[in-house]
């Protein structure tokens, strides 16, 4: 009989553990299938035996779900007397009180959790996240403001107290203790960046954090973080002007040398505000010291190379100014491993622009001779002086250096590259099989730029070879295609032509039309090239190059302002019946900017 009473008494806790855990069951599914009111007297039940702050906040869910406020307030009374967390109970019974509009007794409670706040910062961080989570964003501040004071650390709660600001909509505190915050953790400057960037949406918020930015600058001159921050805020202004001024007054007070200037030229590089960044590089040059005007010298002939290839109208005058100042650069500081860069673009250029290619070979085997170059940039060295042998019409020794290379460099990019042009000087000259072959191989490289260029010429030459048994037309197309990279344009019309005049229903018909209005903008017809993408999305709206008409004819009319209109109505095309398109994230972003979005 005692041996029974005593395993039964040592068994009760087990039944008792038991008999909760299936009953926080039971709670929890009813609560999961949104069947509250029978949820509520199971978690009430639970509660009584201990306090579990998770079956708590399903309980008062519950209650807020169904709307039963008063009963609510009854239960939160009872569970604050086991609860180790009274100051959640006290916040929670205020918000019901808010919600029954009763603000005296709420604002009794908030006043009571805040006046006898404890120094301890997870308390503080559970407090100011509740009043956050029912939007009381005024009593989350207040919250924020007096855990510093207790804790003596005003490096604490800078950006939630920001984030409290900004969702009242008060920008100037918020951003001011944004800034704040970047005095006391100066290596979150690219979170801050990124905070601003997702709350200054609108220019006005920009002037805001402008005007901030000038005062905490003038206040504390030395600190460079802030000076980033407003360069940053005067370029999203696009107020470049001052933006370069502020960072050449920087870069002086700093004796940096010219770093400063040099590393906002890359920004407006990458922005393609050519202008602005040339004016940087030619300071740094002027004003910097030997190493940074070394690189803005270097960084000048990029910038201008690219700005010429980005150019829908391009100039003889400006290219041959360019080869000057390449010539002028490598007769200053000769042709070594600092310098073969330079080199290497000015015999693109004399190859490529002014079809100088007894210059630009001459200029190549001058840098081959370099004997301390790595092995990697001499295989993209010996790349350019095949393609610029090819370019001048001599495609068997073209085709040779494409094989050495080949050799030299099986399995690496550069090896896949030299195949790559082997396969297109194949199609080139109308050796389809042969050039398949090649291309099978190459679908499987490991570069994905390759591996999609020898699918996509693969698959033209599949759906255009031998159709009806007649070869002919592709290959005056792949002749043409050849002339193009020639630049000899008036033969590769006239084979173009051929092709339309003997075989008008030949599905190359839209290729051609592409393949005219890419001559017509290299010769700066820009009217003429609109034309080509015009017919090509008026009669052959269903073939696949559809989406590269209506792409390119955006991007011509997007250079010009009276224009932007029409082309808002290209990209919007683009998204809204081509979203597979390759051009649906560029398409997208024009779009925006032209529609007036804040793409920051």
């Amino acid at each position: 009989m005692y041996k029974n009473w005593l395993i039964a008494f040592l068994l009760f806790p087990v039944f008792v553990f038991t008999q909760q855990n299936q009953n926080t069951l039971i709670a929890n599914q009813f609560f999961q299938n949104k069947e509250y009111q029978k949820a509520i007297p199971i978690y009430k039940d639970l509660l009584k035996q201990s306090y579990n702050k998770y079956l708590y906040q399903n309980m008062l869910t519950a209650y807020l779900k169904t709307k039963k406020y008063e009963e609510a307030l009854k239960s939160i009374k009872k569970v604050a007397k086991q609860s180790n967390e009274i100051y959640i109970q006290e916040i929670d019974q205020g918000y019901i009180h808010h919600l029954l509009g009763n603000s005296k007794k709420r604002d009794q409670h908030f006043n009571f959790v805040l006046k006898y706040l404890s120094p301890k910062a997870y308390i503080i961080n559970s407090i100011c996240q509740r009043f956050e989570n029912y939007k009381f964003n005024h009593q989350a501040i207040s919250c924020y403001q007096k855990g510093r004071q207790i804790l003596s650390d005003k490096s604490l709660y800078n950006i939630d107290i920001s984030r409290n600001y900004l969702a009242l909509n008060e920008q100037k505190k918020g951003y001011t203790y944004l800034i704040k915050h970047l005095r006391y953790y100066p290596n979150d400057i690219e979170e801050i960046e990124g905070t601003f960037n997702k709350v200054c949406t609108l220019e006005s918020d920009q002037l805001i954090l402008k005007e901030i930015l000038f005062k905490s600058v003038q206040k504390d001159p030395e600190n460079g973080l802030l000076v980033q921050l407003l360069i940053w805020n005067l370029n999203t202004l696009k107020d470049f002007s001052e933006a370069i001024l502020q960072a050449k007054a920087h870069d002086k007070k700093t004796q940096s040398g010219g770093k400063i200037v040099l590393e906002l030229s890359k920004y407006y590089r990458s922005i393609k505000a050519y202008k602005q960044a040339l004016f940087c590089l030619e300071y740094t040059r002027d004003n910097g010291n030997d190493f940074f005007a070394f690189l803005a010298r270097k960084e000048i002939l990029t910038v201008k190379k690219e700005a010429i290839e980005n150019s829908f109208l391009i100039s003889k005058d400006s290219i041959e100014d360019l080869v000057n100042d390449y010539r002028i650069f490598i007769d200053n500081n000769g042709i070594n491993i600092k310098t073969i860069s330079i080199a290497k673009d000015l015999a693109y250029m004399q190859g490529f622009y002014l079809q100088e290619y007894e210059k630009a070979i001459t200029t190549i085997k001058m840098i081959l001779e370099q004997s301390n170059m790595d092995r990697k940039t001499r295989g993209q060295i010996k790349l350019l002086l095949a393609d610029i042998q090819l370019l001048s019409g001599d495609k068997w020794e073209a085709q040779l250096t494409y094989w050495q290379i080949d050799k030299s460099y099986k399995e690496s990019t550069i090896g896949h590259q030299a195949k790559y042009k082997v396969a297109m000087l194949s199609y080139y000259t109308g050796d389809f099989k042969w050039a398949q072959n090649q291309l099978e191989v190459l679908k499987g490289s490991t570069s994905k730029l390759i591996s999609n260029d020898a699918i996509a010429l693969s698959t033209f030459i599949t759906e255009n070879y031998g159709i009806d048994s007649n070869e002919v037309p592709l290959k005056l197309f792949a002749q043409a295609q050849l002339l193009i990279y020639q630049k000899q344009y008036q033969n590769a019309i006239l084979k173009l032509d051929t092709i339309k005049n003997f075989y008008s229903d030949h599905i190359l018909i839209d290729d051609i039309l592409m393949a005219k209005a890419a001559i017509s903008k290299a010769k700066n017809k820009v009217d003429e090239a609109k034309s080509y993408y015009l017919e090509i999305i008026e009669r052959y709206n269903k073939d696949l190059l559809i989406d590269d008409a209506l792409f390119e004819l955006a991007e011509l009319l997007y250079e010009e302002k009276s224009t932007q209109a029409d082309a808002m109505k290209y990209y919007e095309s683009i998204l809204l019946n081509h979203p597979e398109s390759i051009y649906v994230i560029e398409a997208r972003k024009k779009y925006r900017k032209l529609r007036g979005d804040n793409l920051n």
